[in-house]
């Protein structure tokens, strides 16, 4: 459910806006009506009378199509919010109509005694139109019908991976096809992106309007973003040597700040608020290109880059989304679970090097994750001497295990990216399991090993060589390479 977390908080919060915005409204026209209702009262002149009850009706008019405006966009969140724990209650198995999500869910009459069915028309969740039984992967999506839990939640996903990488034109047509559109709030991507342009533009004016909109929430937050954002604006000027428009901004934003010098007691925070503002003041002695330490790194540019993901990661905090994408979150276990020691080894990068050798049949297998053939591999004087069909030597197999398991996600770009931080997996013996059929390999269906390198269990050797080649040669189903039987030889794991 932490996965889900954003799914109910979005609209929730939302909803939560809306009720703010409602009292914000109720409050000004009330303090309106009651100044109008002064004026009535002391108004002696008849004709000055009627044109201030004139304008209470048009305030009250106006009040009363505020008030209709706002129940629409309240029903309208409710029902994106309904829809949302409908889809979650159904994907874990629940039955929606002991949740009481509405006073509209009912029963079918026919699944009496039977799971949970209830089915949903494309307007509305609550709207029975058809039934089915509820499986334990199969939840009821915007249209009619069942869709499969699994494949829905993967949508939903992706669509947040594109709206996170700017790919929004990719993501509208997702929605549209994948008929998304109650599940995911493209919206606030859409938010971020002109304050995003702005940052990489180096300009921080849409971001400071940002802060300005949503101060409130940011103190409660205590977010630094907007003090940031004006340090950075009068590294600019500093930058430029517009050294009065400095001042002048330093003693409008800064001055508050640098009066009340935090004491010993105060918050780390502060404390380090204060050290930075000080240090941004000094700048004005400095010119951009001082090697003088810290006010060198101020000038530094790469400061626009921490900017951009301070403001990305207060956006989604602010609108309770997780700061990573939700794809890398469902990810990290799986790789996590694949990660070996042998999956650390460094390149000449820092990063180990896969080569780019083409590999598009995905049935064939190769050694298990972090694992080596070569340790394996017994050979007798004899191999030296074979070759195999094609006429190419066994030696120059020899070295395509080195590649480091292309197969391996925890090894190859860009998973290799996602799994570098992630802890080992607990398991202390490999696990393989053969491509071609699916099994286990084990001392009863032991893994065999061609002269390429890859590794299929006993079964599927069998098979592949009786169907080919009058059970004299094995043929590789991801090379294509055809060798002599004789040439295959059990793995032994040490």
């Amino acid at each position: 459910m932490e996965l889900e977390r954003a799914l109910l908080a979005v609209p929730g919060e939302a909803l939560y806006g809306n009720l703010r915005a409602h009292k914000r409204l109720c409050d000004r026209k009330y303090e309106t009506l009651r100044a109008l209702l002064a004026r009535l009262r002391t108004a002696s002149v008849s004709k000055a009378s009627g044109d201030v009850l004139a304008e209470i009706k048009r305030e009250i008019e106006d009040f009363e199509a505020g008030l209709e405006e706002w129940d629409r966009e309240n029903q309208a969140r409710m029902e994106k919010l309904r829809r949302r724990v409908a889809l979650l209650v159904s994907e874990a198995g629940v039955d929606v109509d002991k949740v009481d999500l509405s006073r509209e869910a009912a029963l079918s009459p026919d699944t009496s005694g039977k799971p949970a069915t209830v089915a949903r028309d494309r307007g509305s969740v609550d709207n029975v139109s058809q039934s089915a039984v509820w499986g334990e992967s199969a939840v009821f999506g915007p249209g009619e019908g069942l869709i499969d839990a699994t494949q829905h939640r993967l949508q939903r996903f992706l669509v947040d991976f594109m709206l996170r990488q700017g790919y929004f034109e990719t993501a509208r047509l997702a929605v549209e096809r994948w008929e998304l559109a109650p599940f995911v709030d493209v919206a606030i991507f859409e938010a971020a992106e002109p304050v995003l342009w702005a940052l990489r533009a180096h300009r921080c004016l849409e971001a400071l309007q940002y802060c300005a909109e949503h101060r409130r929430r940011l103190a409660r937050m205590n977010s630094t973003l907007e003090l940031h954002l004006r340090v950075q604006e009068f590294i600019e000027l500093c930058r430029a040597r517009e050294v009065n428009a400095a001042v002048i901004y330093a003693r409008k934003h800064f001055n508050a700040l640098l009066a009340n010098k935090p004491g010993t007691d105060a918050s780390p925070a502060s404390q380090e608020e204060y050290a930075l503002v000080k240090r941004c003041v000094t700048l004005l002695a400095y010119p951009p290109d001082t090697s003088c330490e810290p006010y060198r790194r101020l000038y530094e540019m790469q400061r626009w880059d921490t900017l951009t993901e301070e403001f990305l990661s207060t956006h989604f905090e602010l609108n309770m989304l997780p700061s990573v994408p939700l794809l890398d979150l469902i990810m990290q276990p799986g790789l996590a679970a694949l990660k070996t020691r042998q999956c650390t080894l460094k390149g000449a990068a820092g990063v180990m090097t896969i080569t780019d050798t083409p590999f598009t049949d995905p049935v064939s297998d190769h050694v298990a994750v972090g694992e080596t053939v070569d340790a394996w591999v017994g050979s007798t004087g004899q191999d030296s001497d074979r070759e195999q069909r094609s006429g190419t030597p066994l030696e120059t197999y020899s070295e395509v295990p080195r590649d480091r398991a292309r197969l391996c996600p925890t090894c190859v770009f860009p998973f290799s990216a996602l799994a570098k931080d992630l802890p080992f997996s607990a398991h202390t013996h490999s696990i393989l399991v053969c491509r071609v059929t699916g099994k286990l390999m084990d001392e009863h269906n032991p893994p065999i090993v061609l002269p390429n390198g890859n590794v299929y269990c006993s079964e599927a050797v069998e098979m592949l060589t009786q169907e080919h080649s009058g059970g004299r040669f094995v043929r590789d189903p991801a090379t294509g390479h055809e060798f002599s039987r004789d040439l295959c030889r059990k793995v032994f794991i040490m």
